[in-house]
């Protein structure tokens, strides 16, 4: 497994410092859900149905990135997806 030096991850803000605390983890950026980032994302279910990932249901027609995308891993109730570097399509 290659080393991480992106995880996105669902949490509310005033997680995100917590998070950074953890001795090892690498640099913290909050899921877009409308955006795929490449290296690792780690989705939590509960987040995403009960928040949309922020967007709080206030587009129910929109539907995030990772519902296109099979998890890579499963960790506990956690979701693993990985998108290589390069190969998002630029626009």
């Amino acid at each position: 497994m290659p080393a991480i030096a992106y995880l996105g991850v669902g949490a509310s803000d005033k997680d995100a410092a917590l998070l950074q605390k953890f001795p090892g983890l690498p640099p913290y950026t909050p899921i877009n859900p409308l955006q795929p980032a490449e290296g690792y994302s780690v989705v939590s279910p509960t987040f995403w149905r009960t928040t949309q990932y922020g967007l709080y249901y206030k587009y129910p027609n929109i539907k995030p990135w990772f519902e296109q995308f099979a998890p890579q891993e499963k960790v506990g109730t956690l979701l693993i997806y990985y998108i290589a570097p390069g190969s998002l399509r630029r626009r």
